[in-house]
């Protein structure tokens, strides 16, 4: 089984638009759908109820808002398949996307699959982010750990991974970090994975949206939480779920400010 997991704030806007792309990708495969509102405002606790009393495969969990890694984890929390992803509120996939899951990760036993998307820009136009195939063993990842921007695309998004539950079962996002919370996680699973499979498929919707960090201008407050995020303490990423050193804080470090250098490309 498939668990999939969508972290929901005020989604009502495009949570039937997500969850119908999930509906009609599942055919006949063995999901089951997580979704976590996350102390939304608008209709989209009313939209979940529809959805779960029709689709058995549906769970819906309410909590006080608490931001998206936290939901996250409450998702990974009750999460009972064998593989996991994760589907944000506001975008897509495509009809092939768990046909590929199963082929890819699940039927080859793959402890991390990374895989391409597609942006859906503003402007109506559609840009394919694929990745280069290629295929890691433990060795091979370790030396990818030392070069985390030149692989960047590894590591950014957990929307475009798909991950072995035996392999992040003690793993969690870390509710401290503000931005480049992704990366941070995926450097963690990389800490243990033995196989990480990269394809250039490209199953996943990315939508822009004029309200998100990547296509709005510069907000007030939003680099008082990264400093917190990026500061050493004693040697230590500061945060409860992942507390690494030395050299892999710098690879951490590079990631989150990597992660900005594209926003901001992205802004521009």
């Amino acid at each position: 089984m498939i668990s999939v997991i969508i972290a929901a704030f005020n989604a009502a806007a495009t949570i039937d638009r997500c969850i119908n792309s999930i509906d009609v990708a599942k055919k006949s495969h063995d999901i089951e759908l997580i979704v976590i509102d996350d102390g939304s405002k608008d209709n989209t606790a009313s939209l979940l109820h529809s959805w779960a009393s029709a689709k058995t495969w549906i769970t819906v969990k309410y909590q006080k808002n608490a931001g998206v890694a936290e939901a996250r984890n409450t998702g990974l929390d009750i999460a009972t398949g064998n593989y996991i992803v994760f589907i944000d509120a506001d975008d897509t996939i495509d009809d092939w996307y768990f046909d590929f899951v199963f082929e890819q990760a699940v039927d080859r036993d793959v402890e991390m699959l990374a895989f391409g998307h597609k942006r859906m820009m503003l402007d109506g136009s559609v840009i394919e982010r694929p990745n280069s195939a290629a295929e890691y063993l433990r060795q091979d990842i370790e030396t990818l750990q030392l070069r985390v921007t030149e692989n960047r695309h590894i590591y950014w998004y957990a929307c475009t991974k798909v991950y072995s539950k035996n392999l992040i079962a003690e793993l969690r996002f870390d509710s401290d970090v503000k931005f480049g919370e992704d990366g941070i996680f995926n450097i963690a699973c990389l800490s243990k994975a033995n196989r990480l499979s990269v394809l250039p498929d490209c199953p996943y919707n990315y939508y822009e949206n004029a309200t998100s960090i990547t296509s709005s201008q510069y907000k007030s407050g939003f680099w008082s939480p990264l400093k917190r995020t990026i500061q050493p303490e004693s040697g230590y990423m500061i945060g409860r779920s992942v507390l690494l050193k030395s050299k892999c804080y710098y690879r951490t470090l590079l990631v989150v400010m990597s992660s900005i250098c594209c926003h901001i490309y992205l802004i521009i």
